[in-house]
């Protein structure tokens, strides 16, 4: 699409699978100024042109996602004008952190979307926005679910039809599929719903409803929340998150009733406040049964 000496506003839109040929772009703006709100762009394919062109042309984007996308030379942003850009909560323009999107497919509502994969951080990314800043439906047209935080782009994890019934739900334990592929819950098994894996006071149901990470446990101020990401033979790969990107501490123990906790990590604050800590065998206490806790370092 394009657009010269003029403006072009998109707001809970996805732009995926696009080919575009020699120097040709997703976007193209002449002397205009482009405003992207709740946008994905994923999956695009542009051989010379990069996927957004700007000649004399100002983009903004608010919460919205650019990722994934192909091209032979040159890079997303490209043209006399690419660092003409105002960002409000986006990724993919400037920073980079894991966004990953799967490609298109139908997850219920109107139209099919770009679901993230699981670990994408694009889920729940930003929180603080005022009403008026937050469309009522994703691009689906199901209502956005806020819980945490609100999602980048145009599809929001956990939407629901009315009457707050999950869009797509086959073992029927009120939970939408799409939500447990996210957190690598089973969307065929329904007695997940009553399970507590992270041992905080909420069933995976009730974080599906509350929208929070049903892997995380809030350990009571919301500041702190510890995710485990994978487990090896080898390794055990957990993921901190603390608001205000504060430091936090990251401690073991065999027994939860244990006085005697053993520091792993002392003052690591990772990206933006999110970080990936690989623990190795060797720094575990038991390679069976162990507890980890995390708080903020004083």
């Amino acid at each position: 699409m394009s657009v010269a000496d003029s403006s072009l506003a998109l707001e809970n839109v996805t732009i995926t699978e696009v080919f575009s040929t020699q120097t040709s772009s997703v976007i193209e703006a002449d002397n205009s100024l482009v405003e992207l709100s709740f946008v994905s762009i994923a999956h695009n394919t542009c051989e010379d042109g990069g996927t957004i062109y700007l000649d004399d042309s100002l983009l903004t984007s608010s919460t919205s996602v650019l990722s994934q996308n192909l091209f032979t030379t040159g890079s997303d942003i490209v043209g006399p004008s690419a660092n003409q850009l105002e960002l409000k909560n986006s990724t993919g323009f400037e920073s980079e952190f894991n966004q990953n999107l799967d490609t298109l497919r139908f997850t219920g509502g109107h139209l099919p979307v770009l679901p993230p994969l699981p670990g994408s951080q694009i889920v729940n990314a930003v929180a603080g926005l005022s009403t008026a800043e937050l469309p009522v439906t994703d691009s689906r047209g199901l209502a956005r679910r806020y819980g945490a935080g609100v999602d980048l782009g145009a599809f929001e994890l956990g939407s629901f039809l009315p009457g707050r019934i999950p869009p797509f739900d086959q073992d029927n334990d009120s939970m939408d599929d799409f939500w447990e592929d996210f957190y690598r819950l089973d969307p065929t098994e329904p007695t997940d719903a009553g399970e507590n894996p992270d041992m905080d006071a909420f069933t995976n149901v009730q974080e599906y409803r509350f929208e929070t990470n049903p892997f995380g446990f809030d350990q009571g101020d919301g500041s702190v929340f510890l995710s485990i990401l994978s487990r090896d033979d080898n390794q055990l790969i957990v993921l901190v998150e603390t608001s205000g990107a504060r430091p936090f501490q990251l401690f073991q123990s065999l027994s939860l009733a244990s006085e005697d906790w053993v520091l792993l990590l002392d003052g690591s604050t990772g990206v933006d406040g999110r970080a990936n800590v690989t623990l190795g065998n060797t720094q575990l206490l038991s390679t069976e049964t162990l507890f980890l806790r995390a708080e903020i370092a004083n």
